[in-house]
């Protein structure tokens, strides 16, 4: 009975007793509204996830080139600093252009776009200028 009780806590491991890097490795390659949504469970995973490299990261590694430009990371680092608060919300913003843009190919149809859609994207259009996101152009 003691052997059944450590094999299946051995294959159980809670997120948030895993290291810092570990977490925040995880976290780099989520999408940025994964990240936000997993910092706000506990305290322990904000303080590992909710983090300006973890979004840097995040930024770079869903669209390195966009539109045949290779993204300037420094230059979104002058602009942001560090305020974790900006760098998550572009984190956010460039997720969900870039599931837009990988949901209709290069081609998006924004009359087909739901209300719901259109208005979180219309939330973080700020964010996706400060980004340089090239579909906005088609929108505003």
């Amino acid at each position: 009975m003691a052997l059944q009780h450590h094999m299946e806590s051995a294959r159980s491991v809670r997120l948030d007793t895993l290291p810092v890097e570990v977490l925040q490795k995880i976290a780099s390659h989520s999408p940025g509204e994964a990240v936000v949504s997993l910092s706000i469970v506990c305290r322990r995973l904000r303080s590992a996830c909710f983090d300006c490299l973890v979004f840097k990261n995040i930024i770079a590694s869903r669209r390195p080139v966009w539109n045949g430009r290779v993204f300037d990371l420094e230059e979104l680092s002058r602009r942001l600093g560090s305020e974790t608060n900006l760098w998550a919300r572009c984190a956010v913003a460039n997720s969900s252009i870039t599931d837009l843009e990988e949901r209709f190919s290069d081609d998006i149809n924004w009359e087909t776009l739901s209300t719901e859609q259109l208005r979180k994207f219309a939330d973080y259009a700020p964010h996706l200028v400060t980004l340089k996101r090239e579909p906005l152009s088609c929108v505003f």
